[in-house]
């Protein structure tokens, strides 16, 4: 799909606005446990790499978890803004942050082998097993 996505977003409470240009309207899925349990489920995001303008920095809190990434939240209400990269700075933010949620399709599925068995999408996507995600990123995803 060849078509641009240009979201606009915020959190509950409005401090934290978020804005994205240029982007793929394709969602990707993360089943691993850490998003499964940071988001209640698994983890459906739109990548941003770096075309991400955030208004209300302020109220941001930054979550360090692993040594490749760290999760973005907003400090007052909670809401999950991002979860992103360190060393590339790619960030990949929650779907259901955004207005419109008509263009984007669901994509991709990233640590498939880890997706518990209580749900499935009817959607054809990609597939990653944990293994192909550690070689996608040339190392080891632990």
């Amino acid at each position: 799909m060849n078509e641009k996505w240009n979201p606009k977003g915020e959190c509950l409470c409005g401090r934290i606005k978020v804005s994205l240009s240029d982007i793929k309207p394709e969602i990707g899925v993360c089943h691993c446990k850490m998003c499964r349990q940071w988001s209640g489920n698994s983890y459906m995001s739109i990548e941003a790499e770096q075309r991400i303008d955030i208004d209300g920095e302020q109220h941001l809190g930054l979550y360090n978890s692993s040594e490749w990434a760290e999760r973005g939240f907003c400090k007052e209400c909670g809401t999950h803004i991002f979860y992103r990269l360190k060393e590339n700075k790619a960030h990949y933010l929650p779907v259901g942050l955004f207005e419109d949620s008509e263009l984007p399709t669901l994509d991709h599925e990233i640590f498939i082998d880890l997706k518990p068995a209580y749900y499935n999408f009817k959607e054809d996507t990609k597939k990653l097993t944990s293994g192909e995600v550690a070689e996608f990123f040339g190392g080891s995803t632990d």
